[in-house]
Formats: C-alpha cells, sequence, structure tokens
C-alpha cells in the first residue's frame, strides 16, 4: 500500500474504482468514487533559484525592479494551502538612514525601488532574498541580484591636481612626455581631452591625446624643447582639461575637470663653447714684462651649470707654449721672456672645453690660429725706401696716371707705411697714393714752361712707433711738337 497523492505533477484529486461482487456464477459491478481531501503538504516553488535584474541609478521610488512568483500545488479551491504571500526575507538597507531599500509586492512578487536615487558609484548591486509563504506556513525562496545600471552623473577629475613633468631637452616630438590619469567612476561616458586654450606659458607648445591603449591621457610637445630657447627658459606652465560628454561640452564647467600641468625642461650638454672672436692678431713687445696681457679670448656656452662652465688651455703649434699662459677668463698673458730674433711669431691655440659628460670642446672650429706678432723695437730705426733718389721722364704729352711706383718697408714687417708728399708744392700736377707710394700725374705739363720738377715723398709707419723717411723725385718734362713754326717779323 502507498500513501495517496491529489497533488500535481503525479498525484490525483479523484479516483474511480468499479467493485465486483459474484457468488460464484453470477455477479454484480458498482462504480465508487474516491475523492481525495487536499491537506498542505507542498511548499512554495520558484522557477529558479536565482534571478538578477537592472534599475537604472537614480531612478525615483516606487520604480518596478522585477515581478517574481513561485507556485504551489496545493488545491487553489479548497482552503488557503495554495494561497501565497510575497515578503523580502533579506533586503538592502540604506546605510546613512538604515532604511529598506527595496520593497515587494505581498500579492504580486513585484519587486521596487523603497526610495529615491540609487547611486550606482556607491553600490553596483545588491543582493536581495525573496519568500513565498502559503497559507499553511510552508515557505519557499529565491535570490533576487539587482544589478545598478550606471548613468553618465559624475563630472571626470583628473587623477592629480597639479602635474610636474621633468623632460629632457631634444626629446622628439613623437615622445610621450607624461601620461596623465583620470578618475570617472561612470561607465557610460566620451572622455575628450584637451589643452586649455590660453591657459599658461606654452600652450600651444603642446598636445593632449587620448592614450592608445588604457585610461588616461599622454601628453606630447609640438616643437622641440630647447632649454636655450629663451621662451623655454622657465619651463611651461599651462591647463588640462576633460569632460565625459564629447568636444562639445567644455562650456558646461560642471562636467569639466582640470588640472596645472608644470613642464620642467632639463639641460643637456648640446653646446660647444663659442668665442667671440675667433682670431686675433696681436703684438707685443720684445721687452714686456712677465705677466704682460696679450690678448682676451674669452668664449661663452649656452648651455647651463656644469654644461656651461668653461677651462682653457692654451698651446703652441708643437706643444704647450713656454713663452705664454692662460687664466680661467681667457686671459692670455706671458709666462716667459720673448725674443723677436729667436722666433718672430707664435701660432698659438686656445682650447675651451665645458665640464660636461662628455664634454664639448671648441678648439677645432672656434679658435684658428691667435697669433702673437713679436716686434723688436728699437731706437733710431726708420722707414727705408728701395732707394733714395729717383728719376723719372715724362712727356709733356703724357695722359694723367701713375708715371712711378716708390717702395719703402717698415722694420716692423706687420707695421703698415704710409706715404706723402712733403709740401703741397707739387699739387694741382702730382699726387702719391697714401697706401700704394704711386706718383701720379694730375694735369698736363709743358716742357715750354718747366723742363723738370723736384718732389719730395715721405714714408712713416702707420702706427707711429717707426721712424719716418724721405725720397727724392726728379720729373723730367721731355718735349713735345706741340708748336707749329712762327715767322719773326
Amino acid at each position: 500500500m502507498q500513501p495517496l497523492d491529489r497533488d500535481p505533477p503525479h498525484g490525483r484529486a479523484t479516483w474511480r474504482l468499479v467493485v465486483t461482487a459474484s457468488d460464484g456464477e453470477l455477479q454484480a459491478d458498482t462504480e465508487v468514487v474516491v475523492n481525495l481531501k487536499d491537506i498542505n503538504d507542498n511548499a512554495p516553488v520558484f522557477l529558479t533559484a536565482r534571478v538578477e535584474a537592472t534599475v537604472i541609478e537614480n531612478s525615483p521610488n516606487g520604480t518596478p525592479v522585477v515581478t517574481i512568483t513561485a507556485e504551489d500545488f496545493d488545491d487553489k479551491n479548497e482552503g488557503s494551502n495554495s494561497k501565497l504571500i510575497y515578503s523580502l526575507q533579506k533586503n538592502a538597507v540604506d546605510e546613512e538612514t538604515g532604511l529598506a531599500i527595496f520593497t515587494v509586492n505581498a500579492s504580486t512578487g513585484s519587486i521596487s525601488t523603497a526610495m529615491c536615487c540609487l547611486d550606482r558609484e556607491r553600490a553596483s548591486h545588491y543582493s536581495l532574498t525573496v519568500a513565498a509563504t502559503d497559507g499553511g506556513g510552508l515557505q519557499g525562496s529565491c535570490e533576487v541580484l539587482v544589478l545598478v545600471a550606471d548613468e553618465n552623473d559624475v563630472p571626470p577629475r583628473w587623477g592629480r591636481a597639479e602635474w610636474t613633468v621633468e623632460v629632457t631637452e631634444g626629446a622628439p616630438l613623437d615622445q610621450v612626455l607624461a601620461t596623465l590619469t583620470v578618475k570617472d567612476p561612470d561607465t557610460r561616458n566620451s572622455l575628450a581631452y584637451r589643452v586649455a586654450p590660453y591657459s599658461g606659458r606654452g600652450w600651444q607648445m603642446v598636445k593632449i591625446e587620448r592614450r592608445t591603449a588604457g585610461d588616461g591621457a599622454e601628453l606630447r610637445s609640438l616643437v622641440p624643447l630647447d632649454y636655450e630657447n629663451p621662451d623655454l627658459k622657465d619651463g611651461l606652465r599651462f591647463q588640462v582639461q576633460v569632460t565625459d560628454q564629447g568636444t562639445d561640452a567644455w562650456e558646461n564647467k560642471y562636467r569639466v575637470g582640470e588640472a596645472t600641468v608644470i613642464v620642467r625642461i632639463l639641460d643637456v650638454n648640446d653646446n660647444a663653447p663659442s668665442f667671440e672672436n675667433v682670431q686675433q692678431s696681436v703684438r707685443i713687445s720684445e721687452d714686456a714684462p712677465l705677466g704682460t696681457v696679450v690678448a682676451k679670448v674669452p668664449a661663452f656656452d649656452l648651455d647651463q651649470n656644469r654644461n656651461g662652465l668653461i677651462r682653457y688651455n692654451l698651446a703652441g703649434r708643437r706643444g704647450s707654449s713656454p713663452h705664454f699662459g692662460i687664466d680661467h677668463t681667457g686671459t692670455i698673458r706671458t709666462i716667459g721672456l720673448v725674443d723677436r730674433e729667436a722666433i718672430s711669431k707664435h701660432s698659438l691655440v686656445v682650447h675651451a672645453t665645458d665640464h660636461g659628460v662628455p664634454p664639448r670642446q671648441s678648439s677645432a672650429t672656434v679658435t684658428t690660429k691667435p697669433c702673437v706678432a713679436v716686434t723688436q723695437l728699437m731706437s733710431g730705426q726708420s722707414v727705408q725706401f728701395s732707394q733714395k733718389n729717383y728719376v723719372v721722364q715724362v712727356s709733356e704729352a703724357a695722359a694723367p696716371g701713375t708715371i712711378l711706383l716708390l717702395q719703402a718697408v717698415s722694420p716692423d714687417e706687420d707695421a703698415a707705411v704710409l706715404y706723402k708728399l712733403a709740401s703741397d708744392s707739387a699739387f694741382p700736377l702730382f699726387r702719391v697714393d697714401a697706401q700704394s707710394g704711386a706718383l701720379e700725374l694730375l694735369g698736363p705739363l709743358d716742357f715750354e714752361y718747366q723742363t723738370q720738377h723736384n718732389l719730395t715723398v715721405i714714408a712713416t709707419s702707420k702706427d707711429g712707433k717707426i721712424g719716418s723717411n724721405e725720397a727724392h723725385v726728379t720729373v723730367e718734362v721731355l718735349d713735345a711738337n706741340d708748336h707749329s713754326p712762327v715767322f719773326a717779323v
């Protein structure tokens, strides 16, 4: 014998039986209908043990979330065994107010919000337990996971209020100078970035773009960053902005996050020392005392700190010079006696080297051969003509031009010689070129008027340190057939 079950899916509420009575020869049949009376032997059952539902954050109080129902196999027409009442066995509670966040309709099983404005950034989901209880007190339950859908309700913010970036000068334009992080808890947004126009020093020299991989933005330069550029000497300082509503939302200040970016450009040793004067020729008396300043050849370096510190050394054509030395300012002085009869000219090379790593030197391109010419100056010496007396014959028909080239030399081979006539008595017929010593005829000669002209030419040293001298020039005028015969009366 088995117990009878009237409830679905396998039970039966009514049984129909045929009872037969027989005496051995005759029999009689009768039908017996057995109606099973319901008892509360079935607990409510949900279709699934776990349900997921979604509600958008910031939804108002009473927003429907999901409706879940249970089934009770007890007889719905007999008593209250299958009448179900829904309740939240496990609810979520707001931490600030202590109020329940969700509610369920006891008759329908419909779950809705019990308070306004869920915040996904505070809680992205809630776990509930819904219970269904029948009239006899039996109960079934179901877990409900409520996911809070994002709404773009939080403005983006940079990871820092101020970024300081150090960049070595000479960085290529495509190099990322810095990666700037952004905080935006929303998932439904459209982030856009820019350097705020006119926001500070150097804003137009950089750009900011979305990272190709990952979150945040990348800062790149639009121009070469040269520490020696006066516009970049103090670095850059500007504002960067981010919005989560696309490139058309810059005017909505509530949706824009700002941060300050400071770019410090670090100097590298990319400049060699440079001389103000790459070649000099100077003179010094051979009786100059030790320590006499010969020349000043200072150099400058655009780099800063150690990269811009310069040290000097001095070398002659065959190595270090025993006659001259150079100090830290680039000033050359005598350290030994000079003798013109031994060496009449010293060729010195000044090397300027900075303290960078590696150091840069300007010896090959900055200073070629700074020369110090040593001249022996003795009293009584003077400029000397190649000859003391010159005689030149010129036809009275000669055209104006050079008639004689005088030549004089100075004991000081580096000193220029200047020429002049002793007086203006020869003017306007003659002149001498001050630089070349060329004696020039300026006007016509007349044999019949004067057959000879006597001139004195003086040669002097341009610097006046050498005595002057003079030469005598005799210009003989030759007769030309420039007159017709005339009868005497």
